[in-house]
């Protein structure tokens, strides 16, 4: 026997007592507080074994962790912590950044993700008394997570707002040290008012890229009161830099440093070293040896190599002549691509050059679009033969053109005609108005009713497709689905012209070339 202190009137009694022989109080409440929460944690520790052994044998290995490391005291102080942190996330009177709400979800999403299992969740509430977790703070918990992105989102857009309106005179007045008259609109002061981790801002020649960038400089130096000295702003060309430079620091008066891409990165380089780094003039070389040593012999990787280069390289040796993106644009859209197989000089085809330009003979073949190169290529390297747009035998009805679809392939005896639309799956285009459209189905209608009434293959593929997957992963499954049988050819290939724009080429080691 010893002696216990009763909980109620404090005095001394035997433990062995039924009751207190000074107050009265039964026995039942006699037990040591600290033996009583050893045994609810020993009965919470056995429930939630026995939500673990009903959860696993159903659900996924992430969750599996979950489940096992899940510790109920754990959960109770996350719920109450989540009231506090909530509330302050959305009580400061500012912009909620990524960073802000990725840290949240990162402490607080495991026990959302857990949540999401309805084994879990129900069990938890039908058990919250026994955990000691409270049922409505559940309840509260999961529907404030299921909705914090969008309410993030509503919490920044009406931050927006009102600053649109308290600093209305602010923003009316802001590039005054550079030019009386210019005033930004509505998209360029949002921009200059997001204080995100991320910002992009998309617009064309002359919509007041760079004088949103200079404003943005100012509002965060007068606004938010960031030392301009913390403040970098780097472009890609010697101009544009000098033209913020004449903005920001010599009119603006801040003295943010502002430097290309290349300048910023040596300036790096050489803060770390005792001596100025060197240009490497042998930088050359140095590839065309990792080219052979590393890449030629490794076929994977020089297939993956090739298939980079064919499917997506396609920029002009003179790329840095032009004076602008639209300039290159406008150069890009007017010009016709090479494929692999023409590059690689396998045969010389006489054909006559798109737009309206004289016939001429060539080495190889030449296509209307990078995704037509794109399949081109994908044919080529998987040994599928193709011709590109080979005269269909018969005429199409009310067309005054002869027929020509995008490409015939044939693999032994199996042949197709294949037909890339400029439309996405849904029969929509970003670039047609709704007459072109209509005329675009229209011709899509009549080349189904021709192909079926000649009995003739025709396989079709989309500019865009509904599940955002790659035109190529497309192409791949509706191929095999019509019986051809991928054949990949061997990497590497006998000339240096991988897939490039006409008179663009891909450097390579003479070693290759034999």
């Amino acid at each position: 026997m010893s002696l216990i202190k009763c909980p109620e009137c404090g005095k001394e009694i035997s433990d062995k007592a039924e009751s207190c022989p000074h107050c009265g109080l039964p026995s039942k409440h006699f037990a040591n507080p600290g033996m009583r929460d050893q045994k609810i944690e020993l009965g919470i520790k056995k429930v939630w074994q026995s939500i673990t052994k009903l959860t696993l044998a159903d659900n996924p290995e992430k969750l599996m962790d979950i489940t096992v490391n899940f510790d109920p005291k754990e959960f109770r102080n996350a719920l109450i912590s989540f009231d506090r942190d909530y509330e302050t996330l959305f009580s400061a009177h500012e912009y909620i950044n990524t960073n802000g709400i990725t840290s949240f979800k990162s402490y607080y999403g495991k026990y959302f993700e857990l949540l999401q299992n309805e084994l879990i969740f129900q069990y938890l509430i039908t058990n919250a008394v026994t955990l000691q977790i409270d049922e409505m703070g559940i309840n509260r918990f999961y529907n404030k997570m299921q909705h914090i992105t969008q309410e993030v989102e509503q919490f920044n857009n009406l931050y927006i707002d009102k600053k649109l309106i308290e600093l209305k005179d602010y923003f009316d007045h802001i590039m005054y040290d550079i030019d009386a008259g210019i005033k930004l609109d509505e998209e360029q002061r949002r921009a200059v008012i997001i204080d995100d981790n991320h910002c992009l801002v998309v617009a064309g020649a002359g919509a007041g890229k760079t004088t949103t960038m200079a404003a943005k400089v100012k509002y965060l130096v007068e606004k938010q009161q960031v030392d301009p000295h913390d403040i970098i702003v780097i472009s890609y060309t010697n101009k544009a830099v000098n033209e913020l430079k004449d903005r920001i620091n010599k009119n603006l008066k801040i003295p943010a440093k502002i430097s290309t891409f290349h300048a910023f990165a040596f300036d790096v380089v050489r803060k770390a070293n005792e001596n100025s780094p060197d240009i490497n003039i042998s930088s050359y070389n140095i590839i065309d040896d990792m080219l052979v040593n590393l890449i030629f012999d490794n076929k994977k990787l020089m297939r993956n190599l090739v298939l980079f280069m064919g499917y997506y390289f396609d920029l002009p040796e003179d790329i840095f002549n032009f004076k602008s993106l639209n300039e290159y644009h406008l150069y890009k859209s007017a010009i016709d691509y090479e494929t692999l197989k023409s590059g690689l000089g396998e045969y010389v085809l006489k054909v006559s050059t798109q737009r309206g330009r004289s016939n001429r003979t060539i080495t190889g073949e030449f296509l209307r679009s990078m995704q037509e190169v794109q399949i081109a290529n994908f044919l080529y390297l998987n040994g599928i033969d193709y011709v590109y747009e080979k005269p269909y035998p018969s005429p199409m009805l009310r067309s005054k053109k002869k027929y020509t679809p995008d490409f015939f392939i044939s693999q032994d005896k199996n042949e197709a005609y294949l037909e890339h639309y400029g439309l996405t799956e849904s029969l929509k285009s970003f670039v047609f108005t709704p007459q072109q459209i209509a005329r675009y189905q229209k011709s899509i209608s009549d080349k189904r009713s021709l192909h079926k009434k000649n009995e003739t293959k025709l396989i079709e593929t989309w500019s865009f497709y509904n599940d955002k997957r790659p035109l190529i992963d497309h192409l791949h499954e509706i191929l095999v689905k019509n019986g051809f049988i991928m054949k990949p050819r061997d990497s590497r290939y006998p000339r240096a012209k991988l897939v490039v724009l006409h008179n663009s080429s891909f450097a390579c080691p003479e070693s290759w070339r034999h």
